[in-house]
């Protein structure tokens, strides 16, 4: 898994012990890019991730929960690539091990990285321009400060 919320020294979390907890499956591909991807960065990395040996896992599409956005599966609905939300953010399965430097799943694990990068852009721009809400105490406390003004300019 890949995470911006348990960021390590690169900045982006690689989350190893959350995946023995799920059950996947060895799949052998290919994987093909679902339309989800059509709105991502991953829409500019392969259209088809190849399998490549044992080294390839997923997980069986009606196992993921229903918010989760798969962005590769094989033929037989096994979600290779997808994220989903967690907290404040989401996080992003790429079910490759790396062993193999194979090309098409070096550009997907960067293209997942800049996924989360420019969102966490975004998520920054729109809450310094107050687009998105203050969090719940915050909010709370601003609405006691307004009833106070409130009460001051009718005293006044």
């Amino acid at each position: 898994f890949l995470s911006d919320f348990m960021a390590g020294p690169e900045g982006v979390g690689y989350v190893d012990t959350t995946a023995s907890s799920i059950d996947v499956v060895w799949t052998e591909g290919p994987f093909y890019m679902s339309n989800a991807a059509t709105n991502t960065e991953f829409f500019y990395g392969p259209h088809v991730l190849p399998g490549v040996g044992n080294s390839v896992v997923g997980i069986p599409m009606d196992a993921l929960p229903d918010d989760a956005i798969v962005y590769y599966m094989s033929y037989d609905e096994i979600a290779v690539v997808f994220e989903i939300p967690s907290g404040e953010g989401t996080m992003m399965f790429l079910g490759y091990d790396y062993g193999n430097m194979v090309p098409e799943w070096v550009d997907t694990m960067l293209l997942a990285e800049r996924e989360l990068d420019i969102r966490k852009v975004q998520v920054g721009l729109l809450r310094e321009n107050k687009f998105l809400a203050p969090p719940p105490e915050r909010l709370a406390s601003a609405e006691e400060d307004e009833e106070d003004e409130d009460e001051e300019r009718a005293v006044a």
